[in-house]
């Protein structure tokens, strides 16, 4: 959540830190996964995004918000 609330404040710094703890934690996470594919996306850093993305993919394959992400990415 904390990582969810600094990206939607434009804080990546901070949203990077909290996610990539949650992804420590667990790294099959998707919404953790989808949160920091549209922080890598925000940042302009489309191809880091779509790791995230596809990752996210594998876990929830028809979540709507993981495959927006991916159509954002091509």
């Amino acid at each position: 959540d904390k990582g969810e609330l600094a990206a939607k404040s434009l804080d990546f710094e901070a949203a990077h830190h909290w996610l990539g703890e949650a992804e420590q934690t667990d790294s099959t996470n998707w919404r953790v996964l989808k949160a920091r594919g549209a922080v890598f996306l925000a940042e302009g850093k489309v191809s880091i995004a779509r790791g995230y993305f596809d990752r996210a993919l594998k876990s929830a394959p028809n979540e709507p918000k993981v495959l927006s992400g991916c159509g954002m990415c091509c």
